[in-house]
């Protein structure tokens, strides 16, 4: 013969399992009635001459699901792959004696020299021994307005270079006309390969020392700033600083805008390409973000791993909370005082699939025992369903 007893429980509901004797008015719960932390237990006698053969478990979504947390704590501290960039200042040693050399070095090593010629006309940028000419009439003044149009001449000669596709840089401003006399008589060139091959030397082969053409700077290379996050089911997806590039497509491999003025946007930008992980779901309250495992389970009690090898940008907390109920056997000799004599799970996975366990009860022989779900009363959830199946023989 065989018996079966199956409840469905929500969080806003308590049943009860009917045993072969008597049809218990409710389950164990908690004082909300919910499944927070629900106890459930079936109880059957041992009946004379007979012999319990299986006791069969099926639960379905009782797990819950781990959490963790990162905090933006300082966005300028957390660098993305980066372009390096120079800056020329214009002074007088751009405006300085015939036969100049200033020599820039692109991220590949190769190199462009670009030098002066008095002799020629303004905005003239034709070739003389392979370089580049920067143009050196300027008045014969080496005052502000002869320092602006050498650094405009010098401007001319490296836009050439760049369209020549000799210079691997960009160039700002984009135009010359609007490098102006003064303070401002400066432009910036940009490395377009990214990262620190990037940030190399420029010399001003003149004899004099001039500032703010020593080298480019700020190159970072990719991945250098990444968070690494391991879902329940041990695939790992690593979230990598970028400099403007944040992922929404699901991918194990996602990029995070870095905002380096705003905590706040960097950890919205963080949460968008955590959040696309068909694995994890991410939240933000400001500057933290709490991302929580899909699949349920002590499986994703996993750590998160920062890479922030520069000053500390994030912090974090790693997942915690992920779990599920347990299922023991317990005997007894009155019906009323209960031994747990065998353990039978530790945790009942189900937020996918349907688990059965069968435990062997041949050997039961104390005149009470029943099955019990969760005797610790862990957090399981809010639904489910349990069914317990009892054979004799």
């Amino acid at each position: 013969m065989a018996t079966e007893y199956a409840n469905s429980f929500s969080i806003a509901t308590e049943s009860g399992y009917k045993t072969r004797e008597t049809a218990k008015s409710s389950a164990l719960s908690s004082a909300t009635n919910s499944l927070a932390s629900l106890t459930i237990d079936a109880d059957t006698h041992v009946i004379e001459n007979k012999t319990i053969i299986a006791g069969v478990v099926v639960v379905d979504s009782f797990d819950t699901a781990a959490s963790g947390t990162i905090t933006i704590s300082s966005a300028a501290d957390i660098k993305a792959q980066i372009k390096a960039t120079a800056t020329i200042v214009g002074t007088a040693a751009l405006a300085g004696e015939d036969g100049t050399n200033f020599i820039l070095v692109n991220a590949d090593s190769s190199t462009v020299t670009l030098h002066t010629d008095p002799t020629k006309n303004f905005g003239d940028t034709s070739s003389d021994g392979g370089d580049h000419v920067w143009e050196l009439n300027t008045g014969g003044s080496f005052s502000s307005d002869g320092i602006r149009k050498a650094t405009q001449a010098l401007w001319i000669a490296c836009k050439a270079a760049i369209d020549a596709g000799e210079l691997d840089m960009t160039i700002s401003p984009t135009t010359v006309d609007t490098i102006a006399d003064g303070s401002s008589v400066n432009f910036t060139l940009t490395q377009t390969t990214t990262g620190t091959a990037g940030n190399t030397a420029i010399t001003l082969v003149t004899g004099v020392t001039a500032s703010g053409e020593t080298a480019f700077t700020g190159g970072v290379d990719a991945g250098t700033h990444t968070i690494a996050l391991t879902a329940t089911d041990t695939t790992v997806i690593t979230a990598t600083a970028d400099v403007s590039a944040t992922t929404s497509s699901d991918t194990v491999s996602p990029t995070f805008a870095i905002d380096t003025g705003s905590n706040d946007n960097t950890a919205a930008n963080l949460t968008t390409c955590l959040n696309a992980n068909s694995r994890l779901t991410a939240t933000r309250v400001d500057n933290v973000v709490t991302v929580n495992q899909v699949i349920g389970g002590t499986g994703g009690n996993t750590t998160i791993t920062i890479t922030d090898p520069d000053s500390v940008g994030m912090t974090k907390a790693d997942f915690t909370g992920g779990g599920g109920p347990d299922l023991v056997l317990q005997t007894s000799h009155n019906n009323t005082d209960w031994v747990t004599s065998t353990i039978l799970s530790s945790e009942i996975a189900g937020t996918v699939d349907i688990y059965k366990f069968l435990p062997d009860l041949s050997r039961v022989y104390a005149p009470y025992f029943r099955l019990l779900l969760n005797s610790g009363g862990v957090n399981i959830g809010t639904s489910g369903t349990a069914k317990f199946f009892f054979a004799y023989q």
